[in-house]
């Protein structure tokens, strides 16, 4: 006969469960850690191609206003990125997506403020 009382676990399974639970909640805690770096560095990077090819769009941008819709609209199609062509008063002159007409005053926004300092401007936002 067995001297363990019935609904008691053994103390091997106990600490086994135990261990498997610490060791579970470090792998959660490592995985979330990696994703966030990666994350983090495949954003900045995406963020440095991103302001490269505003440089180099500028360079070929029209001084003509006339011309800037049809600028943005092919520079959109060609580089699969959204180009909105601002005023410094944050009045938008042209984009690739959308009508600037119908698209409010972007002198408020972050990236606007910081541009207009002659600072690379950073913003993120669903649009």
């Amino acid at each position: 006969m067995s001297s363990r009382s019935p609904g008691r676990t053994p103390l091997a399974l106990r600490f086994l469960l135990y261990f498997a639970f610490v060791y579970l909640v470090l792998i959660a805690a490592m995985g979330w850690f990696l994703f966030r770096s990666v994350e983090s560095a495949v954003t900045e990077s995406l963020l440095d191609h991103l302001e490269s090819a505003a440089r180099i769009s500028e360079l070929g941008m029209p001084a003509d206003p006339a011309e800037l819709e049809a600028w943005a609209a092919s520079m959109g199609e060609a580089g699969g990125y959204r180009y909105t062509v601002i005023h410094q008063d944050g009045l938008v002159l042209a984009d690739s997506r959308s009508d600037p007409e119908t698209m409010e005053n972007h002198g408020a926004r972050p990236e606007v403020v910081a541009a207009r300092d002659g600072e690379p401007g950073r913003a993120r936002r669903e649009s």
